[in-house]
């Protein structure tokens, strides 16, 4: 893959071979986004899209894809060092093993009355 494209119109089926046999799998109905995996992998694609109604997509190259998720990255990861680093029992680590909570720290956002 090439693209990561995201669907902004139209119909597209999504087809998949496994053991001589291509099969549709799914459906993408206006809206939905494929190609990320063989972006960030550099592998062929796992499925084949095809437009079954006229459509509309944008697509982003690897080298631009690869440059907002590294950037996106590392803006989340200085999120999470600046959380750290304001907790009292955790600024105390030393960088070393901030940094590894950094690296494996998620986020989790609750609705309100959620539980």
């Amino acid at each position: 893959g090439v693209l990561f494209s995201h669907l902004s119109r139209g119909l597209y089926d999504i087809f998949v071979a496994r053991e001589n046999q291509t099969r549709c799998v799914g459906r993408y109905d206006n809206h939905g986004s494929f190609g990320e995996l063989a972006l960030m992998y550099n592998t062929p694609r796992a499925a084949t899209i095809v437009a079954t109604t006229e459509g509309a997509l944008w697509g982003l190259d690897r080298v631009t894809f690869r440059r907002i998720i590294l950037k996106n990255n590392a803006k989340k990861r200085k999120t999470y060092e600046l959380f750290i680093e304001s907790v009292p029992l955790l600024k105390s680590l030393e960088p070393s093993e901030r940094m590894k909570i950094a690296d494996v720290i998620g986020e989790k956002t609750y609705q309100d009355g959620e539980r």
